[in-house]
């Protein structure tokens, strides 16, 4: 006896098509432009790549993916400082799948390859097999766990995710990319979050957060000012000075003296 339940799932994965690979490029490497035929999830392991989707921007650093929808011109541009791995799964027959394309569609194209989907991605690279029922399901499979993943993280990225991070490397180096690897959301949705909420971009707010922290050691600290610009995230004194003046109006020196007081300046009260 055969359940049509079964018989209908056996259809659907034999009809499926799946195609899959890794590849390194070197520094500096491109791909394209070329149009997306498929739905296909890039991941990257090592370096970064830039894609370039009709007038959008991805930028996916290693550990993380993207999601790639049909229909779009695509131009890759990878690490200019080092070489780039990355692999890809490539779901033909989900390019004609309304419901799945909806349902992509609506979350955020570049994810966080979270430990669930890193384990049967490696799986997949390591299967030797051809191409077959096996190899179809722990595709989908793949594809599955990040839809259901990105939701997940999605939701639980907040802005208040993002200002701790933020606050915890304020003296490191930043730029909007690692802001986004470092809150697990893609560009766009940190800009997102911090135009909603703050009506500020996020590197703004982080040099606003810098400056305030300056004024309140130049206040009350004894440092001087070059380790103040150390511990502040400024390349130079110089740098700390122009930023506090636009700031407050007064160079740090004066930031000091008029927390100090006359008292503390030696001067009677």
């Amino acid at each position: 006896m055969r359940y049509p339940g079964v018989s209908s799932l056996d259809e659907a994965v034999h009809s499926a098509r799946v195609s899959h690979g890794v590849v390194t490029y070197p520094r500096g490497g491109t791909f394209g432009p070329r149009r997306q035929r498929t739905l296909q999830l890039v991941f990257v392991h090592d370096g970064s790549a830039r894609i370039r989707v009709d007038s959008d921007e991805l930028v996916v650093g290693a550990g993380f993916g993207a999601l790639l929808l049909p229909g779009a011109v695509e131009h890759y541009h990878f690490s200019a400082v080092t070489e780039t791995t990355h692999s890809w799964i490539h779901f033909w027959s989900a390019a004609d799948d309304a419901g799945l394309l909806e349902r992509a569609a609506a979350l955020e194209p570049v994810f966080h390859i979270l430990p669930t989907v890193a384990r049967l991605l490696q799986e997949l690279l390591d299967r030797k097999a051809p191409p077959g029922p096996l190899l179809t399901l722990r595709a989908y499979e793949i594809l599955y766990r990040v839809l259901e993943e990105s939701v997940v993280v999605s939701e639980a990225t907040t802005l208040d995710d993002a200002l701790t991070f933020i606050e915890q490397h304020l003296v490191d180096d930043l730029d909007t990319e690692r802001l986004a690897r470092g809150a697990l959301v893609s560009r766009a949705h940190l800009f997102r979050l911090f135009r909603a909420g703050l009506d500020v971009t996020p590197v703004e707010y982080l040099w606003e957060r810098r400056v305030q922290l300056a004024i309140e050691l130049l206040q009350e600290t004894g440092l001087s000012v070059a380790a103040i610009a150390e511990r502040t995230g400024f390349k130079t004194p110089k740098h700390l000075a122009r930023r506090v003046r636009a700031a407050t109006g007064m160079t740090p020196v004066q930031v000091r003296a008029k927390a100090l007081g006359p008292f503390e300046q030696g001067t009677p009260s």
